[in-house]
Parts: C-alpha cells; sequence; structure tokens
C-alpha cells in the first residue's frame, strides 16, 4: 500500500490514544501533519533525544527498517545501564513455527515449551506473540510462570509439568492445567477440585523422570474409570530423540507409549490428545507426531537435525559492547592468573560481560571466537565476572562502543556450548536477568 494510504492508518490509531509521536527519516514526516498530539522529526535516529520524564512509565514502541538501526537507540534509552544485550528477533521465530508447522500433518497441534522465561527470552514477551500464531497449548514448568502468563492476558490452554499441590486454588482461578505423573497426585486433585481442572497425564516410558510406569497402568486405569476427572492430554518424554546412536530405544519409547495410551482410551471411554514428539523428533520420528508436537528449542532456530536446521533462522542473538581498547607488547599476560600471554604485539578489546551475566568462564583462553566488523577474533584469558577480554589485532575498524556478537546469526550458540560442555538450553536459562532483552521483527 502507498505510503499516504499506511500514514493515514496509523494516524487514526494514534489519535484514540495518548501519544508522543517522534518520526525518523525523510518520508515518514508527513505522518507528522496527520496527527494531532505533540511530534518530532529527526532525520537520523543517531540524533533523537527523548527527555527521561517523558519516557518514564511509558511504553514506547519502536517501529521501522532495520536501516534506522533503533535497536541501537533502544540501549541509549533503555533505564537499564548495563548495555550487554540479548537480541530476539521475533521474525525468526515466525519463520520456524512455520517450518515445523510444514513438517507435521494439518490436523496436528503444537504446544510451544516456554518455561524458564523461554529459554531465557521473556516469557510474556513471547507467549503474546505466539498466541495469535499456530499453537494451540503452551507449556510452564511452574504455578508462578503460569500466572504470570494469565495476568499478561494471555489466553491460550497452559500445561504446568511441575506443579505445587499446594497452589490448586491458583490453578483453579487462573485455568492453569497440571501435569499429572503419580497416584497419590492424582487423588488429591479429585478430592480437593472438584473436577474443575483437566488434567495431563505423563507416562514414564524409558526417560525416568516424572510419569506413570508401565506396572502402575491397572491403579490408574481403575482410578480415572471410577472419577469424573477429564483427562485432556497423555504424554510421555523421549530421552535422546536427538541421538541416531539411540534410535532403536526411541522407537521402544514409541511403542510403549502406544501400547500404554491406548490402555487408558479403553478404560475412560474416550481419546484424549497425544503427545510425544519433542522438537528432535517431530523431524526424526514422524509417525510418532500423534495429535500434538511439543516445540522447544527448534522454535529458537535450533535442531540437530542438519536438513531441518538449514531451514530454521537463529531467534536469539548476545551482544556485548567494546567499552576499552589497550595496546600491549608480546610477552605481556591477560587476564587472572596470567593465563594468556601475547605471542605479537596486540591491539585488546575489554567488551561489559562476564560469567555473571550468563558467558560460561570456561569460554576463554582462545576457546571461542566472537564476530566483530566481519571477522572472528578470540575471547583471551579468563572470562571474568563483568568482563571479558578479546584479542582485535586483526581488526583495525574495531573501535570503542561497537557491538560485539557472543552467539547468534553469526556465531553458532552449539559451538560454545560443546566448548563448554553443555547444551544450548544451559546458555539461554543462564542468561542473567541484568542483560537486557530487545525484540526486533528483521
Amino acid at each position: 500500500q502507498s505510503d499516504d494510504l499506511l500514514y493515514l492508518k496509523v494516524s487514526e490509531i494514534l489519535n484514540l490514544i495518548d501519544h508522543t509521536l517522534i518520526t525518523v527519516g525523510d518520508s515518514s514526516q508527513a505522518l507528522e501533519r496527520l496527527v494531532a498530539a505533540h511530534s518530532e522529526h529527526y532525520t537520523e535516529s543517531e540524533q533523537v533525544q527523548v527527555p527521561r520524564p517523558i519516557m518514564e512509565g511509558k511504553t514506547i514502541l519502536f517501529k521501522g527498517a532495520r536501516k534506522f538501526k533503533f535497536e541501537k537507540l533502544y540501549n541509549r534509552l533503555s533505564v537499564q545501564s548495563h548495555s550487554a544485550y540479548l537480541e530476539i528477533d521475533l521474525s525468526a521465530m515466525e519463520h520456524n513455527l512455520s517450518v515445523y508447522a510444514s513438517i507435521i500433518p494439518p490436523d496436528t497441534k503444537i504446544m510451544t515449551v516456554i518455561k524458564a522465561s523461554a529459554y531465557g527470552s521473556g516469557a510474556k514477551e513471547l507467549a503474546k506473540h505466539l498466541q495469535h500464531r499456530q499453537v494451540s497449548y503452551m507449556a510452564v514448568a511452574y504455578v508462578d510462570e503460569g500466572i504470570q502468563l494469565r495476568e499478561a492476558d494471555i489466553h491460550t490452554p497452559i500445561l504446568v509439568l511441575n506443579p505445587d499441590l499446594d497452589q490448586l486454588d491458583e490453578m483453579v482461578e487462573h485455568q492453569l492445567e497440571p501435569e499429572v505423573y503419580d497416584i497419590i497426585q492424582l487423588q488429591h486433585l479429585i478430592t480437593h477440585t472438584d473436577n474443575l481442572l483437566p488434567i495431563h497425564l505423563k507416562l514414564d516410558t524409558g526417560m525416568h523422570r516424572l510419569g506413570f510406569k508401565e506396572e502402575d497402568l491397572s491403579a490408574l486405569c481403575e482410578l480415572l474409570s471410577t472419577s469424573k476427572i477429564r483427562v485432556s492430554t497423555v504424554f510421555s518424554h523421549l530421552a535422546a530423540s536427538d541421538e541416531p546412536l539411540h534410535s532403536d530405544y526411541t522407537k521402544m519409547q514409541i511403542a510403549l507409549y502406544n501400547e500404554m495410551c491406548n490402555q487408558i482410551v479403553l478404560a475412560i471411554g474416550y481419546t484424549p490428545i497425544r503427545h510425544i514428539a519433542n522438537t528432535a523428533a517431530i523431524t526424526r520420528f514422524p509417525h510418532a507426531h500423534y495429535d500434538m508436537v511439543r516445540l522447544g528449542l527448534g522454535l529458537y532456530g535450533i535442531d540437530g537435525d542438519l536438513k531441518t536446521s538449514n531451514r530454521l533462522e537463529r531467534v536469539h542473538t548476545l551482544k556485548a559492547k567494546i567499552i576499552q581498547i589497550k595496546l600491549l607488547s608480546k610477552g605481556e599476560t591477560v587476564g587472572y592468573n596470567r593465563t594468556h600471554t601475547l605471542e605479537r604485539n596486540s591491539r585488546i578489546a575489554i567488551i561489559n560481560i562476564g560469567y555473571a551475566d550468563g558467558l560460561m568462564r570456561s569460554s576463554g583462553n582462545s576457546k571461542h571466537s566472537v564476530h566483530l566488523h566481519g571477522r572472528y577474533v578470540p575471547i583471551i584469558g579468563n572470562v571474568c565476572m563483568d568482563l571479558t577480554m578479546i584479542d582485535i589485532t586483526d581488526v583495525s575498524a574495531a573501535e570503542l562502543g561497537d557491538d560485539v556478537e557472543l552467539f547468534g546469526k553469526k556465531v553458532d550458540i552449539r559451538s560454545l556450548a560443546k566448548i563448554n560442555n553443555t547444551i544450548p538450553y544451559e546458555l539461554l536459562a543462564g542468561i542473567s536477568t541484568r542483560v537486557k532483552k530487545v525484540y526486533v521483527r528483521s
């Protein structure tokens, strides 16, 4: 549509609310003439000045093409002074959701797993976005996480994976649906909730964490058949669906799950939603899609299947800023315990991120490289609590204030995880709350 029509529609929305309008760029100045409230115009985003009193307590929407670099404006205006930030690309997340939707049958539902603050992404923000997409269920770890989503006006059904029986009243009030994994828990729910909560039965088919084992089925089916409690879904968790070495074990789990489900269906007289496939199983075991799949890490662009991985886009980019540059001589040492000795005259940069922010201490000493001005440069010395040193000798363009990518679209988070003998889940969940979150659409 034309700019004139677009600006007319935007002005109609703005004139309905109390607002302050700030425009950047030549063409957008035409919007100012259509709005009634105070407005300001700048030719470049670097020129924008917003007095602190105008911002306090207000919601600020940044909308524009990436060429305007509004993420830098956000950093400048943000209340948090720590300028390391986690960029979350909502467009990439939408793309990934569409990729998995294209893999499963059209009538198969998707449950998105957004526990642990959506793996560090901010559960409320992502849930607001996801509930308008192809998502039938959301899963959180604890009741409090579910309550936060309800208070953020999230209406999508929510499964609580580790429900606290002391919070049943809150679960009923906020319409949160509990995972049920043993007989004692089920009896308590039947006795104390007046059957107001639909439940999700967890079967232990080989993960050996939470869940009913095969020998528990007789007692489970008897209790279910004599109660009025509603079983919404029956599910299980695969122990190693991403490992080709354990494919036979995964197939065994799926077969056992199918047998156990059939017994439950016979006992209750209806068929609940069935789901066992996690991200890896969506691509590797299509016969396990059943009625719904659970999408976790794949939503953020990470899948062990190479073919699927090549179709995905990375959602997270962790960035820090160069706050000092030093020239050091060959033979000098860098960091605690003098673990790095310079082998040449060097130019090093100090960036404002450390292990207190989620960059693991063992990432240092040239094990991990970060991205800067099209080059990959090593972390040298040990990662400190708040700071990290990098060797920028070969990046002549590097200067104070430059952003450095720790992982993201240029640096694979899986490589960083491997260096630290861990998994991407742990890295994402371990990002500190003092690291700002910036949501962008590419």
